[in-house]
């Protein structure tokens, strides 16, 4: 078990630095806010840290609360600029707006 007061020493460093290291796509360092524990597929903007980090559940998701991806990182992937393939366009729309209806949905059930 960590002691508080090393906690509280993590907790700072993560929140002024850069710390997590991310592999893929290109390898770069990341605040931890900029990330999420998991998330669909589909979303793509966000790294997911359960990934690389999964033996360090603690640390990302318990002490500094990184989340699984819900409704904002759905529409943050939405209004990101697509790529040139309108192929799929119309498909990756059409699920990430399905995909924006089931977090929906889940929130509405836990706020009732």
């Amino acid at each position: 078990m960590l002691l508080p007061t090393l906690t509280r020493l993590d907790r700072r460093a993560f929140d002024s630095s850069p710390l997590v290291f991310v592999p893929q796509p290109e390898p770069r360092w990341l605040s931890y806010t900029d990330c999420v524990w998991t998330a669909p597929e589909l979303l793509t903007r966000f790294s997911k840290l359960m990934i690389y980090y999964g033996n360090c559940e603690y640390l990302f998701h318990s002490l500094l609360g990184v989340k699984a991806a819900g409704t904002r990182h759905v529409v943050d992937e939405f209004c990101e600029p697509v790529s040139n393939d309108a192929d799929n366009i119309e498909q990756r729309f059409e699920a990430m707006l399905s995909l924006l209806a089931r977090f929906h949905r889940k929130s509405s059930l836990t706020d009732a």
